[in-house]
């Protein structure tokens, strides 16, 4: 008899467990229409003065459509003294990006996605690198490695890459730093559409810093 009740102890238990594990989504995941239309997608490198900025960042909507943003158009951030998105990341992270980005985003705040330095030279790699037109040579360090970058157009890896970013405020021209930003982002793009679960994956292993969980990511 006593046994009896132990069984049955065990399997209430056991049906309560799995009622709160179905109630949170762990064997239930969010449905198509619970999923996001769209994201922001934000890439941070190191930056010379040794903190942190965010030269990448663009949207992208669940039908793999991407719209780039201009990370280094001037703007204002209450509370912040940066002028840029990019240079506004080390004060608040992916929330100070989007509030520098307003103007861009048509009044929306979107969820957001920060994609740090070393994955964003995994993507870039998975891409074969970045093609870029380099208006004038020039030499950059990134942990003790000098990267040296010849005039024209170069074939880069996802580190080469992840240098140049750092080094942008050494680009004395404006359109050469916008073009390398471009070439940047539509390679993590591709990565990212290329292979269904990246990004969420990304969010799930903890690999990058997001203000949405991994399930409610489609891409």
């Amino acid at each position: 008899m006593k046994r009896a009740m132990l069984w049955g102890t065990a399997v209430a238990l056991l049906v309560f467990a799995a009622a709160i594990v179905v109630g949170v989504g762990v064997l239930n995941p969010p449905s198509a229409d619970q999923q996001l239309e769209r994201v922001l997608i934000i890439g941070s490198v190191p930056a010379t003065d040794g903190g942190e900025v965010a030269p990448i960042g663009f949207v992208l909507d669940r039908q793999g459509g991407v719209k780039d943003l201009d990370m280094l158009s001037e703007t204002s951030v209450s509370g912040v003294t940066a002028n840029t998105a990019r240079d506004a990341y080390p004060f608040g992270g992916g929330s100070a990006v989007v509030r520098a980005l307003e103007p861009q985003l048509a009044g929306e705040s979107p969820q957001w996605v920060v994609i740090p330095a070393d994955e964003l030279t995994a993507l870039i790699d998975a891409q074969g690198g970045v093609r870029i037109d380099m208006p004038a040579g020039m030499s950059v360090y990134r942990e003790g490695t000098l990267t040296v970058l010849p005039r024209g157009r170069t074939q880069l890896d996802g580190g080469e890459v992840v240098a140049l970013l750092s080094a942008l405020d050494y680009v004395e021209s404006v359109q050469a730093r916008k073009a390398v930003i471009a070439a940047t982002s539509a390679a993590v793009s591709s990565a990212i559409l290329s292979t269904q679960g990246t990004l969420a994956q990304l969010v799930a292993d903890g690999a990058v810093t997001s203000s949405v969980v991994a399930e409610r990511l489609p891409w």
